[in-house]
């Protein structure tokens, strides 16, 4: 009877600590710079709290769902490019080229709380003709192991993928050359557990 108890102890705690663990939230700006050219994206988590709660963990277009004040924590779809576009960034789907819901998503791609041990992935497609030109340079917070525990920057090139930071947490940017001028890139951002 004791040895039961003591499980019933351990179960009572495990969902208790999950259920406070689901406050997880955090919005983070990764901010892109191409030449004289500025941009800012915005990753994040959002788990359960006052005023609705994102509640997948995919990506994709979470039209309907805020934290908070109305539209806070609300995704939006970035409409059809201009022709002749300069520079542009954006979130894309990380399997193939198409993006999400066809134009993707702009400024915010958030992800619901279903574990600390998560993982998520956001992929961004920076391009236009000024990227040909110029290096293009992500920039991140200082204090991404606040949020996580670990933090990698890819660059997709074709059907490769390359590990450009290893570890995000260890510098505050990432400097692509563009040595071919090559008018767009694909990042991924991938997020392992949450602090």
């Amino acid at each position: 009877m004791k040895t039961y108890a003591m499980y019933i102890l351990i179960l009572a705690g495990a969902f208790f600590n999950e259920a406070i663990a689901q406050k997880a939230q955090f919005k983070i700006p990764i901010v892109i710079k191409c030449g004289p050219y500025l941009d800012s994206l915005w990753i994040g988590i959002s788990g359960d709290g006052p005023g609705g709660t994102i509640m997948d963990n995919t990506d994709g277009l979470d039209a309907g769902k805020t934290f908070g004040a109305p539209g806070k924590w609300q995704e939006l779809m970035y409409p059809p490019d201009m022709p002749n576009l300069t520079f542009n960034a954006k979130f894309v789907n990380i399997w193939g080229p198409r993006g999400i819901i066809g134009t993707g998503l702009k400024p915010y791609d958030f992800r619901g709380y279903t574990s600390r041990n998560q993982v998520d992935t956001f992929s961004i497609r920076v391009y236009g003709d000024s990227v040909a030109n110029s290096p293009v340079q992500l920039n991140w917070p200082r204090n991404l192991k606040d949020y996580a525990y670990k933090w990698q920057l890819i660059k997709r090139v074709g059907t490769k993928q390359e590990v450009v930071v290893k570890d995000m947490t260890a510098t505050t940017s990432y400097r692509e050359a563009n040595a071919d001028n090559k008018n767009l890139f694909n990042f991924i951002i991938v997020k392992s557990g949450i602090r």
